[in-house]
């Protein structure tokens, strides 16, 4: 994964703006990508997939349809990622999805019982 970061609307105790690097930049940027809404983005209406909207409630049926949105959306909005897989699930109405990018594994869940290696779909970033 090559070197990415993300400066955020916050600062660290110094004052100083705070800034994400590397695999902590890559899940907030993931983590937005899932969470906007599209038409948020003026200048790119078409960015966002919304999970916590279209597909809260979503069933095994929809599963495939959003994997493959998450990867249009990766592909046109993160182009420098290099994502090999993207599997979602949903299983006892948790939806999980887990997004591979240069070989480090991402995953996403709107359950209340999160795992460690696991990012809330439901907190606001």
């Amino acid at each position: 994964m090559s070197m990415v970061s993300e400066s955020l609307l916050s600062t660290s105790m110094y004052n100083k703006p705070m800034v994400l690097k590397d695999k902590d930049a890559v899940a907030i940027l993931l983590l937005r990508l899932l969470i906007m809404t599209p038409g948020t983005n003026r200048q790119h209406p078409e960015m966002g997939v919304d999970v916590r909207g279209r597909y809260q409630y979503a069933s095994e049926d929809e599963v495939d349809e959003l994997s493959d949105e998450i990867r249009l959306q990766i592909d046109t909005y993160l182009p420098n990622f290099n994502t090999s897989t993207v599997d979602c699930t949903v299983s006892d109405k948790v939806l999980k999805i887990s997004i591979n990018v240069d070989g480090t594994v991402f995953k996403f869940s709107s359950g209340n019982n999160l795992s460690d290696d696991e990012i809330s779909l439901n907190s606001d970033i």
